[in-house]
């Protein structure tokens, strides 16, 4: 299951959430638990299973990824998983989430490096065929320098995913326990952000609609209660999903895009 077959391996492990938050893995039950549903986060699975599915697209198959933010590396080591064989670069501001990340790569057979660097400055390295910046922009006040930086880092080919809070009454309601700049992003200001970078957006997605919002909700009130958690997870998950059902909503908490360089020949076709 998403993240949880690693995290399973671990005999202890002690992860960081965006809201400050600490889970520690040290437990038989906890390792099965992981080993048979995943991580029991609607939050990071919905975000997850959306990047995961953008990733796939990628023809040929990327064959050197950056995570920028990487934290505690949890999308680093799905994407082991599906790209195997491919050069794994994690950058992070926090040195903590850095070496938690390299704990979990640890126990994975994959060529990965992970730095220390600031996602507004020079990213370390060149031609990246896909890069991943999860619920990242929104935590950083030079947002335009960030995507500028990606941008240089991409190869001619490569694939931008990008997820961030999308501007609603609901990610306004959040947005102080998590710590950002500023609520969310419409689509249209997220589509100038990278264009000023040389980007197009060949896609986008809205997530956290009406379902996925109070399942969102429902999980996160949980948290402090690991059995209800576990428990009601599979549910609330499923709820989420009904998100694919609906149409775009003003509404809705989440924003994901795939973007790549502005090609020559005019716009990709969206």
């Amino acid at each position: 299951m998403p993240f949880g077959s690693v995290l399973a391996k671990l005999s202890r492990a002690a992860l960081s959430t965006a809201d400050g938050r600490t889970v520690v893995i040290d437990s038989w039950p906890a390792r099965l638990a992981l080993r048979l549903m995943g991580v029991p986060h609607v939050g990071m699975r919905v975000r997850a299973a959306l990047v995961m599915a953008a990733a796939r697209e990628c023809d040929p198959p990327p064959r050197r990824i950056l995570d920028a933010g990487c934290g505690p590396g949890l999308y680093l080591a799905e994407l082991a998983r599906i790209f195997p064989g491919a050069d794994l670069v994690g950058i992070d501001l926090q040195q903590g989430k850095l070496e938690q990340a390299g704990a979990l790569l640890s126990v994975l057979a994959a060529s990965h490096t992970l730095l220390r660097a600031d996602l507004t400055e020079a990213i370390p390295g060149k031609g990246y065929d896909l890069i991943v910046c999860s619920d990242v922009l929104e935590h950083i006040d030079d947002d335009r320098a960030a995507v500028t930086a990606m941008a240089g880092a991409m190869s001619d080919t490569g694939r931008l995913l990008i997820t961030v809070p999308a501007a609603s009454r609901f990610s306004s309601s959040v947005a102080a326990d998590f710590d950002h700049k500023r609520d969310g992003y419409t689509p249209e200001a997220l589509r100038q952000l990278l264009a000023a970078a040389g980007l197009d957006v060949v896609r986008h997605r809205q997530y956290f609609k009406g379902p996925g919002r109070l399942a969102w909700r429902a999980n996160r009130m949980l948290l402090r209660w690991p059995a209800l958690v576990v428990t009601s997870f599979p549910l609330l998950f499923a709820l989420a999903q009904l998100d694919r059902l609906l149409p775009d909503d003003r509404q809705a908490g989440g924003l994901m895009v795939t973007a790549m360089k502005k090609s020559r020949n005019g716009p990709r076709a969206h």
